[in-house]
């Protein structure tokens, strides 16, 4: 779908990581549109990856604190409003407040 719709930026958080590396060993690489940000297996574990790495992460806080960039949008209704942090490569951790 992202290799369709190269006007539209795509994000996945997912788990699974073994899919995701069977389709980049498939396809020679994730379209340039699509960010995949590997999920922590549980609330407050922030995996921070390597530096250099093109793996990104995302987890979730019980009291809001993070290595990486706190999700604005559960103070902001919801709405994720001119934050962009989830489609940034330069940005390794995404840590979204438990709800």
């Amino acid at each position: 779908m992202a290799a369709r719709t190269p006007n539209v930026k795509f994000w996945l958080p997912t788990q699974e990581r073994s899919t995701v590396k069977a389709f980049i060993k498939a396809e020679g690489e994730l379209p340039v549109n699509l960010i995949v940000r590997f999920s922590s297996p549980r609330v407050d574990v922030h995996p921070m990856p390597k530096p250099g790495s093109t793996l990104l992460a995302s987890s979730v806080s019980s009291d809001g604190t993070t290595k990486g960039s706190l999700c604005p949008a559960y103070g902001q209704g919801g709405i994720c409003g001119d934050c962009r942090a989830c489609w940034d490569t330069a940005k390794p951790l995404i840590t979204y407040p438990v709800h």
